[in-house]
């Protein structure tokens, strides 16, 4: 994509119809070029009206770059099966990925899923001189080993090793979370007492910040960052996988689950508010030491009963130390909530 067409849905974000400004954002999302960032931060700070729609473009925009240079950076490292699943998950979220495919047909596991790979690259990019040059020399290959596959059909990503039924495996969790949520809030009730409160901010007062949050482009921040595009991070605690974890998320602020996972860990974290908000403001995030590797995906959000609250999932590329973080920002999710973060092994021994 040239910069100056960029550039031209950039100027439109100062348009004095919020259509305008609306489109330009959408067509900004759909270009996925970085070099709109500081522009959509602008949008976030000055128009309320399209504050979240800014903040969710620019994440996705983030998300996608960022994930992009490590699924590059296994691909370099000849560690195929680690860039896989990155390069799936990418292009679930933004099927015409031309990068993504570009590097999904260096670590397609046959020919024939190789080329299916090139032959998206060239329906994005008819002119895309290494993936002609690559087809090519594939289609003569394959002339010799076997039928290629139709021209124009669908293309589907290599499939995993297991099928996992996400809506019987998220409905388990969500079960277990759900009724804990709802004993504690009635034992809270009966006792007439503020279990949920943190005893930190009741006896030790306002805490200081361990941390800081990028509300515009997820991940960490730091002490430079404006003060409008982070919150802080005032509960930090250490955490094993099936556990139930409680407290209160004030406005403004994030809380921090650290834990460990092993590689190719099948990561499922459950948040159960009492006060959801508006379903299209994120408030997970999943962290790892390299920033941020995983948000709640759009859809992925749950109403029990009363309860309602957001869900991710993530398969883990590496073993190391992880952090949920969960943050109110404004229309988001706050108050009481009950977290847990399990695996599918273990759901799945759990039935």
């Amino acid at each position: 994509m040239s910069h100056s067409r960029i550039s031209i849905w950039v100027s439109r974000l100062a348009d004095t119809n919020p259509a305008t400004r609306r489109e330009a954002i959408h067509s900004i999302e759909a270009f996925g070029d970085p070099a709109a960032l500081p522009a959509l931060a602008e949008v976030f700070v000055k128009d309320p009206e399209l504050r979240g729609e800014a903040q969710k473009t620019a994440q996705r925009i983030y998300y996608s770059q960022h994930r992009l240079q490590i699924a590059y950076q296994y691909v370099k490292a000849g560690a195929n099966e680690e860039a896989r699943p990155i390069l799936e998950d990418i292009l679930k979220v933004d099927p015409d990925n031309i990068d993504a495919w570009w590097l999904s047909a260096f670590v397609a596991e046959t020919p024939q899923r190789k080329r299916a790979a090139l032959g998206r690259v060239l329906q994005i990019k008819p002119d895309h001189a290494p993936a002609q040059k690559m087809a090519q020399a594939l289609d003569a290959q394959l002339k010799q080993t076997g039928p290629l596959p139709e021209r124009h059909a669908p293309i589907i990503p290599p499939k995993k090793k297991r099928r996992i039924r996400w809506p019987y495996v998220l409905l388990s969790a969500i079960g277990t979370v759900a009724m804990m949520f709802t004993s504690l809030l009635l034992l809270d009730n009966f006792t007439g007492g503020d279990m949920f409160d943190d005893f930190e901010h009741r006896v030790l007062g306002e805490p200081k910040p361990l941390g800081y949050i990028n509300i515009l482009r997820g991940g960490p921040a730091s002490e430079d960052t404006p003060e409008q595009d982070r919150l802080p991070i005032t509960k930090r605690r250490n955490i094993e996988y099936g556990s139930t974890n409680i407290g209160v998320l004030n406005h403004n602020e994030a809380h921090e689950f650290r834990f460990y996972a092993r590689r190719r860990d099948e990561i499922v974290a459950i948040v159960s508010f009492t006060t959801n908000g508006n379903p299209d403001v994120f408030a997970v995030e999943l962290w790892n030491s390299g920033g941020m590797v995983a948000r709640e995906l759009m859809g992925m959000g749950f109403t029990v009963g009363p309860l309602t609250g957001r869900a991710l999932q993530y398969t883990a590329l590496i073993e190391g130390g992880f952090s949920l973080v969960i943050y109110s920002q404004p229309g988001g999710p706050s108050g009481n909530y009950t977290l847990m973060v399990t695996t599918i092994d273990q759901l799945m021994e759990s039935q």
